[in-house]
């Protein structure tokens, strides 16, 4: 009961920033850092998603759903590295909120417990509260409904174990529309947006640009649309 109190308290601050940031991403990279990682480790808490028969219909169980996004999450992250990182799939509770101040605020960002998860090395990479939901996308013309799409937000932090720093943080929205019925294409769309936002703009990124994906982005003291 109390583990599903603390995510509904989480899911309502979620709910709350990408609200009052107007649906856009903000990031924050260590301007020193510009060495990209000799190994990487991805930390991945259980993703929530909104309507339980999206899952049914293109996965066809949970714990499918479960497996595939493991799997894709590796598949992603492993176009930018030369050595495949490792993905691991973590508990609740072996993640914590971190306090960190940005821009005059503090906020709170996932931070894996190192009590728990002490044979890690490298870069760390934890993301935390990924929830899925599908909507339609505004539309400025009257009278003229807009592309279903599938929507995907999340926390997220860059750790190096060797030099003890916080390397990078923060939130991202993505989305990807479909015309008709949503399949299995459109989950992976979005994951690869997932993983682009995490590491666009630092050394993970390997000078690759956002028009990959078709993500027009661009950097503004820490935020990107």
């Amino acid at each position: 009961m109390m583990k599903k109190c603390a995510f509904l308290l989480l899911f309502f601050f979620a709910l709350v920033f990408f609200t009052g940031c107007g649906g856009s991403s903000r990031k924050f990279v260590d301007p020193a850092w510009f060495a990209p990682p000799s190994s990487i480790t991805i930390l991945a808490t259980e993703p929530f998603v909104d309507n339980e028969s999206d899952v049914l219909d293109d996965f066809g169980s949970f714990k499918s759903f479960r497996l595939w996004y493991v799997s894709y999450l590796e598949r992603a992250f492993n176009q930018y590295f030369a050595a495949t990182p490792y993905v691991r799939s973590v508990s609740d509770e072996d993640v914590e909120p971190k306090l960190v101040n940005w821009d005059g605020k503090d906020m709170k960002i996932p931070y894996f417990k190192r009590d728990k998860l002490d044979s890690l090395s490298g870069l760390v990479v934890t993301i935390d509260s990924l929830r899925f939901w599908r909507d339609v996308e505004p539309n400025a013309r009257q009278n003229w409904v807009g592309k279903p799409r599938l929507n995907a937000t999340l926390f997220y932090s860059i750790f190096s174990i060797e030099d003890d720093r916080l390397l990078a943080y923060g939130n991202a929205r993505v989305d990807d529309t479909f015309a008709f019925a949503m399949d299995r294409e459109n989950w992976e769309n979005v994951l690869d947006r997932v993983v682009q936002r995490v590491v666009d703009f630092t050394p993970l990124g390997n000078g690759r640009k956002t028009e990959k994906l078709g993500v027009n982005s661009r950097v503004i003291e820490g935020h990107y649309n």
